[in-house]
């Protein structure tokens, strides 16, 4: 089987970023703010294929399984260009109001007109050429051998083989601009008023197609920065490859009651990686550039147990318990360097990452329906030993960056998560009529989690793991009856950290403005609906997003917004032929 998938993520993107500088009160700046706005053609093109072959053989009950697969992935930005025009204003007074509660607005309020496209001048211009490259090459084979013992067994074991190679290749083009030139001579002909339910009216802006135009006529207004290519372009050219051989042996014995289920797995890595280090000047202009190369190399022993106890027919005790492993991505080892000067903010590679090590413990009771469906409860428990936290902030407060945040991995000492899952599944056959259609789903899981960061890190309480939401639940209604299929779901995630920022001491503790990056809360409604002819064909109407739920990130807390985002609902539909 292989699968093949090319998306062309071609748009414009339009950006008036209004710029406050010290504040004054809460809600109102100094007079040191700034103000831009930005065109671009977006451009990536994203490219992923694969392959697997395989097989299964029963050679008298042995049974003999294999396959082998390939798989490569790409994403080429090409010709990608940024042009930004600031304004000349460099006093401009910001008042924060809030006109819906939640919303906020940057206004000046000392007269500074930012609508104004006289007042903006050329000031860079940037041509993106990133490409990056992944291939995966892979190989298994397992073998199972039944035996007698108790009730009966089967031995398993088997092989694994896994060959990583990525590669990113930056060659941007940074041009300041003149100045001068203002986005008068390239202004485009619409503005945008009802942007964001009208609270952000989007305008002037400059036409990316005049300043295209602009650009080929008037080759002075820009002037390309070598330096400035090479401090942030070769950081970015790395070359990475990873190794994994793996083997594991499993016994499973059924004794009735009870099914027991142990084994051991192997595994050993390797990496290595080809970088580049720059270095600078005394007044942080690019000197040279050095190769770097590093390798790394680990074995781990990871044994399970998984214990099936049938308490009646209908009724099992599960409990597990094993040893996990998760590796640092490959492309975070390498000292790779991303700067975003809009943000003020440095992401980093980290050659030192340790693989993450887990302790799992588990523990279910399910019980089946005599109709169709199951009720389950259960604890689970996680011990994590040098955690990999891939967003950890930190100031830079010397050299050429001093004033911007650092985003980089790094291998906490400890971590723990543990908490509750509960899931009902069953048709409901007894009910009466067409009524004996229906079915329910719901499930729901409570975490808690904490995470200890390394001595020196700048913090020492114990937040979340990131991404790990406090509450997840399902609740979803299905109709199954005479071809016609319905299906109507509620999908609940909590607020999760999604990069670790809080310092000790900062002001506004960790729910302020300078405390850790949180995603949204979100409930999503969805609904599919199909249905069937005796022919085959299959006709169906997928709903997803109905309720328009909100995507985004805050910082501390909910007023301490970052980024809201709405899609609207998408609604699909189409045939299909069964046989």
């Amino acid at each position: 089987r292989g699968l093949f998938s090319e998306f062309h993520n071609y748009g414009y993107r339009w950006l008036l970023n209004a710029s406050p500088g010290s504040f004054l009160t809460p809600t109102q700046s100094n007079p040191d703010g700034t103000a831009g706005t930005v065109v671009q053609n977006r451009a990536p093109n994203e490219r992923i294929y694969n392959v697997v072959a395989g097989g299964t053989h029963d050679l008298g009950g042995v049974i003999l399984d294999y396959s082998g697969s390939f798989a490569r992935s790409r994403q080429d930005r090409l010709n990608q260009r940024t042009t930004g025009f600031a304004s000349v204003f460099s006093d401009i007074a910001y008042k924060v109001d809030f006109p819906d509660g939640v919303t906020p607005r940057m206004l000046p309020s000392n007269g500074r007109n930012i609508d104004d496209p006289a007042s903006y001048v050329l000031d860079n211009s940037t041509v993106n050429n990133d490409q990056t490259f992944e291939r995966d090459l892979a190989a298994t084979l397992n073998i199972g051998v039944p035996y007698r013992a108790g009730h009966g067994g089967r031995f398993k074991f088997g092989i694994k083989v896994r060959g990583g190679h990525k590669e990113n290749s930056v060659a941007d083009q940074y041009y300041s601009g003149d100045g001068t030139t203002t986005m008068t001579n390239v202004l485009a002909s619409f503005s945008e008023t009802g942007y964001y339910k009208s609270l952000y009216p989007l305008g002037p802006l400059p036409d990316y197609d005049k300043v295209e135009a602009y650009v080929a006529s008037h080759p002075s207004a820009l002037s390309l920065n070598v330096s400035k290519g090479h401090l942030r372009n070769d950081p970015n050219n790395w070359v990475a490859g990873e190794r994994v051989y793996a083997a594991y042996a499993m016994n499973t014995i059924d004794f009735g009651s009870v099914l027991l289920q142990a084994g051991v797995r192997i595994e050993h890595t390797s990496s290595d990686y080809t970088g580049n280090k720059v270095l600078v000047d005394g007044q942080g202009h690019y000197a040279s550039t050095q190769a770097v190369t590093g390798t790394a190399s680990y074995t781990n022993l990871l044994p399970s147990v998984n214990i099936r106890y049938a308490i009646d027919g209908l009724t099992n005790l599960r409990a597990a318990a094993g040893a996990g492993m998760a590796r640092p991505v490959i492309g975070t080892l390498v000292p790779y360097q991303t700067e975003n000067d809009k943000k003020l903010q440095i992401s980093a590679g980290n050659p030192t990452l340790k693989p993450t090590r887990a302790a799992n413990f588990d523990v279910l009771v399910e019980h089946f329906f005599t109709s169709v469906g199951v009720v389950s409860a259960g604890g689970f428990y996680k011990d994590l030993t040098n955690p990999i936290y891939p967003g950890v902030a930190s100031q830079i407060t010397s050299g050429t960056y001093a004033g911007y945040t650092q985003v980089t991995a790094e291998n906490g000492p400890k971590a723990h998560l543990y908490g509750v899952e509960l899931a009902w599944q069953q048709q409901l056959t007894s009910l009466p009529g067409a009524l004996s259609g229906l079915g329910v789903l719901a499930n729901y899981t409570h975490a808690w989690s904490e995470a200890t960061f390394p001595v020196g890190a700048g913090r020492t309480d114990k937040p979340g793991l990131l991404r790990q939401a406090p509450d997840i639940f399902n609740f979803g209604l299905t109709f199954d009856r005479d071809g016609f299929s319905a299906r109507a779901a509620l999908t609940y995630n909590g607020p999760s950290i999604f990069q670790y920022n809080y310092q000790d001491g900062v002001t506004g503790g960790t729910t302020g403005p300078n405390g850790d990056i949180y995603l949204y809360s979100r409930s999503q409604v969805d609904a599919q609906m199909s249905y069937r002819f005796h022919t085959g064909i299959e006709l169906y109407l997928n709903a997803l997003n109905l309720n328009n739920a909100i995507f985004g990130f805050y910082q501390g807390s909910t007023p301490n917004t970052i980024q809201r985002e709405y899609y609207g609902p998408s609604i699909s539909f189409g045939a299909r032929l069964r046989r």
